[in-house]
Formats: structure tokens, sequence, C-alpha cells
């Protein structure tokens, strides 16, 4: 995997860099070091470069909150509508305190359909909350150990981001958020290189050729 893009939220305000979902409130930086939303459905993606199709953001929680239904709580997007011209994309979302704790979904033009929940999964703060669109694999982790899997060929590319969805009690936190590919990288090449055996001259001038008259060399390289 390859990380494209991260952000620690150590200034004052979410920048360029980031942009509004259509129909949804922005993201926005508390006391100058994390991410915040508050109150309303928010989500924001990074729209700085050009993203693939297959993707994974994740992000850190400073602060969890408590989701009082099905389908509520804060994460990361993956796939979001890069025009943001429709309220498109898939969440995946974790929340403290047990019930309906986790969960992924979709929203297709701001129709939302829920794609997996599960509860109980003990997430506290300082829990990294990862997100995966690939292909058709739509995965939520909690610090790399997989929580929940669905299968949905809806939203086939778009940006990552963050996404807060409520209603919960208590509001989100993220102090880093990453995102990135799933290439890796390439091994590197092992080159051989050699040269015959060659018998040279009769450096001994004795009439024979021997071993002290072949002369050999043999290497190695990487690319």
């Amino acid at each position: 995997m390859t990380q494209l893009a991260s952000d620690d939220f150590e200034r004052a305000s979410l920048g360029a860099n980031w942009s509004t979902i259509s129909g949804e409130f922005a993201w926005f930086i508390t006391g100058s070091s994390d991410a915040t939303a508050n109150g309303s459905d928010s989500s924001s993606n990074y729209s700085a470069i050009d993203w693939p199709d297959d993707q994974w953001a994740e992000a850190t929680f400073s602060a969890i909150p408590i989701p009082l239904s099905a389908g509520a709580g804060a994460g990361v997007a993956t796939r979001c509508d890069p025009t943001n011209s429709a309220r498109t994309y898939y969440r995946h979302l974790a929340g403290a305190n047990g019930a309906n704790d986790s969960c992924i979904g979709k929203l297709v033009g701001g129709s939302y359909t829920q794609l997996a929940l599960a509860s109980n999964q003990g997430w506290v703060n300082g829990d990294v909350v990862r997100g995966e669109a690939q292909g058709i694999d739509i995965r939520l982790l909690r610090n790399g150990t997989q929580v929940l899997s669905a299968s949905d060929s809806a939203i086939a590319g778009g940006d990552p981001g963050l996404t807060f969805s409520t209603s919960t009690t208590g509001d989100p936190q993220f102090e880093d958020w990453a995102a990135g590919d799933f290439a890796t990288a390439n091994a590197p090449t092992k080159r051989s290189h050699g040269f015959k055996l060659q018998q040279m001259a009769d450096a001994e001038d004795d009439g024979k050729f021997n071993e002290l008259d072949v002369r050999n060399w043999w290497c190695e390289a990487f690319a």
C-alpha cells in the first residue's frame, strides 16, 4: 500500500486541499490541532490530487462520539463524488459504547443504504478507523483489524475524506488523517553479468597453456 496524502490538522483552518460534500456541512479545525464536526451530518473530501478508484483512508480518534442509532458515528469516507454535485460516497463509521458502534453505508445521490453493521467492537480514543474501497470490496478496520465488510458496485471512484453521521452523543475529533492506494513497490530486480572464460596468450612463454594463462571475471548487480 502507498500513502498518497496526509493531514495532521496543525493549523487554524481546514484549507484549500479539502472540499465539502454536497448537502452536508464541512469539517473544521479546533484548537489548531484536531479536525471536528458538530451537530449535523458533515463530510469533507480531500480534493487536492486525482485519486485512484481503489483507495483507503484512515483517521485517529481524539474524541469519539456515542451513536444513538444504527448508521450514526464518525469515520472516514471513500469514493466521494469529486465534483461535489451529488451526495455520493461510502461511509466507514465508528463510535463508542457498544450498540451499533461500527457501520458501513453508502449514499448515492443523497439516498442512504446501510451495507453492514456491528456492535460491541470496543472503540476508544486513540483508535484508528480505516475505510477501504477496493473493487467491489468495501471494508471497515479498527487498528488494522477488519471489523466489517460488504460488496457493492454502486460507486466506482472519487476522493477519500472524513465523515460524521448524526445522531450521536458528543462530537467527533480526529488528530490525524491519511489516505492512499493499494499499489505495492516493485521489488529490486537482480541482474547478472557474466564474461566467458577466455584463454590468454602464453604469458609464461613456456609453450604451454595452463591455469596461469587464463583469466575469468564474474559480477552481479542489483537494479
